[in-house]
């Protein structure tokens, strides 16, 4: 984060990171900038996963990105990208295939 003046810039970020604590891969990362001489709280331009992800037994890593939308991102425990897309659920409700 930066501050210059009335603005403030700021970066939100969920990364996957090394045992000794050091960045690994971002895997999800948002700018976003504030100027406090104008301030109008924009929800939805300030909005982040902060609660929206979890992982699983097997060190598969679920985010729900956007919250206005039903979508879920699932990425393997070496960040690689497994599924992005409606829930599981929600696809197998509508006959759509699913991700093992």
């Amino acid at each position: 984060m930066t501050f210059g003046g009335a603005v403030s810039q700021q970066t939100y970020f969920v990364d996957l990171c090394q045992p000794d604590g050091k960045r690994k891969v971002a895997l999800l990362e948002k700018e976003h900038s504030i100027d406090y001489s104008a301030f109008h709280l924009d929800e939805l331009a300030m909005d982040f996963v902060w609660t929206r992800f979890a992982t699983g037994p097997d060190g598969r890593i679920y985010f729900a990105p956007e919250r206005n939308e039903y979508r879920i991102d699932i990425f393997a425990p070496d960040a690689d990208p497994v599924y992005r897309g409606p829930p599981p659920e929600l696809r197998a409700r509508v006959g759509l295939d699913c991700p093992d």
